[in-house]
């Protein structure tokens, strides 16, 4: 649960760009992928996500501008890409104009269950990411790369190979772990060397664990 209206601001900033690297990767050409008949597609998945971001923030009282169910999925990937960019920006201003900290405790009803507030901004976050996750396998089936998110993703391991990361050079080769860097790690500076990098606890156990994880 959060307790600081800017706590989220900060993880939301990271998780609205991630999805959005995710969208950015799509084809127009594959957002019918799905697994089988009876399956969401990447459109679905994608539209789904978007429509959410105004649809349970709404049923807390915060006006966000956003899709709703009785819109149609946009045909383009530029459209979804426009259509998510613009409710996640009004998800922040609205959250910022109209809740608190001290609104963050209280109960109020969604979905039939109590849910505190701040339960309510915990659970857009994981929200986003239980999506973003099925749509990496369909971006796999459609044969397109997929984005690093909370580390580098298997293609970007590939281009990148283990030798730069034992000697400190993944700067350019992976994104990701400057992404990364900036979430969890905000007293370096974007421009520090790989080295001075490794000097921050959570970013070495995340290479850690892709050096385990990637032999």
């Amino acid at each position: 649960m959060y307790r600081k209206i800017k706590d989220f601001l900060e993880n939301w900033e990271y998780e609205s760009e991630a999805t959005l690297r995710i969208f950015r990767n799509l084809t127009d050409e594959s957002l019918d992928q799905r697994v089988n008949t009876e399956g969401r597609s990447l459109r679905d998945l994608a539209w789904h996500i978007t429509e959410t971001l105004g649809e349970m923030p709404g049923h807390a009282g915060i006006a966000v501008e956003a899709p709703d169910k009785s819109q149609n999925a946009p045909q383009y990937v530029r459209e979804l890409v426009h259509a998510y960019r613009n409710a996640a920006e009004s998800l922040k201003s609205a959250l910022a104009d109209q809740w608190t900290d001290d609104d963050l405790p209280v109960e109020i009803m969604m979905y039939g269950e109590k849910w505190r507030k701040g339960d309510l901004l915990s659970a857009l976050i994981m929200h986003q990411a239980h999506h973003r996750a099925q749509m990496t396998v369909l971006m796999r089936q459609a044969g397109l790369k997929v984005p690093g998110i909370y580390g580098p993703s298997r293609e970007e391991w590939v281009g990148c190979g283990p030798g730069e990361f034992a000697s400190g050079n993944y700067s350019e080769c992976i994104p990701a772990f400057f992404e990364l860097k900036s979430h969890f790690c905000r007293k370096i500076r974007p421009s520090s060397s790989g080295r001075r990098l490794l000097r921050c606890p959570v970013f070495q156990f995340l290479l850690l664990l892709v050096r385990f994880d990637y032999p």
